[in-house]
């Protein structure tokens, strides 16, 4: 079953008729010989829940021969992702001050990049910090 019995409750279902592995499908064959009656509705949250290729068709057709009907509920949207770059790094000149100091402070890299990101708000990875500060080192002058 690919649903829980809690989604389906929460839509206020008041009998789960559920196929479980090695169930060779008995409770859908239970559900029409004891339990569906004209009128009733059969809530599923996805047409495919009903089953694999043909089988939908029929037991499409079973469900209406019995005057019974079919609901699908749709699960709410999921939200996107984001899409495009990554937000770039564009510090106010107090977090850009805050951030050189942390960055060039003698705290471990660690605990350097914790501290930027409780600054920023957000994660700040080395390479950003290297390209937009500078090395936590600088290279000694020859």
């Amino acid at each position: 079953m690919n649903r829980t019995p809690t989604d389906l409750h929460a839509l206020g279902v008041d009998r789960i008729y559920a196929d479980h592995d090695g169930s060779a499908r008995r409770e859908r064959a239970n559900l029409f010989t004891d339990g569906l009656r004209p009128g009733d509705a059969i809530v599923l949250m996805a047409r495919g829940d009903l089953g694999v290729s043909k089988e939908i068709g029929r037991f499409e057709a079973m469900v209406t021969n019995a005057r019974a009907s079919i609901v699908v509920v749709e699960p709410e949207a999921k939200v996107a992702k984001p899409t495009g770059p990554k937000p770039t790094f564009t510090p106010t000149p107090e977090q850009r001050q805050r951030v050189t100091d942390a960055w060039q402070s003698p705290w471990t890299r660690r605990e350097a990049l914790a501290q930027i990101e409780t600054i920023m708000c957000r994660p700040i990875t080395a390479a950003v910090l290297n390209k937009h500060i500078g090395p936590r080192t600088p290279k000694p002058i020859k």
